[in-house]
């Protein structure tokens, strides 16, 4: 799970369902908007081709950039954590690591759990 900037808890909790709703839809290119301040996205470069997953994230940089928070689930955790302010590696339900996205790429424990370097 990745965030780009941290919402509120009132962000979320007032939106649980909403949330809950988007993310246990059907297969599929999933994304909702929450007011304009908030885009949650669910493994948005699950199955594309390498060249188009770039051009998810250059249009998720954008989107950052124009003001709105982010919060990502995305199994590309070496192009996520690349892309984002804060990274959260979950195993098996757990926080595992926590922190600057840039100082858990050059993690060592993290790059060679998960990054596979």
């Amino acid at each position: 799970m990745l965030l780009f900037e941290k919402p509120t808890r009132s962000e979320i909790v007032c939106n649980s369902s909403k949330i809950r709703a988007s993310l246990t839809g059907p297969l599929g290119r999933r994304a909702m908007m929450i007011d304009p301040k908030l885009l949650i996205l669910d493994e948005p470069s699950i199955g594309l081709a390498p060249v188009f997953v770039d051009s998810v994230f250059e249009s998720i940089h954008k989107i950052n950039t124009g003001g709105t928070s982010i919060l990502m689930v995305e199994q590309n955790a070496a192009k996520a954590l690349e892309n984002s302010h804060r990274g959260y590696v979950l195993e098996m339900g757990n926080n595992r690591f926590e922190g600057n996205a840039k100082e858990m790429l050059e993690n060592g424990e993290v790059r060679r759990l998960y990054l596979g370097a």
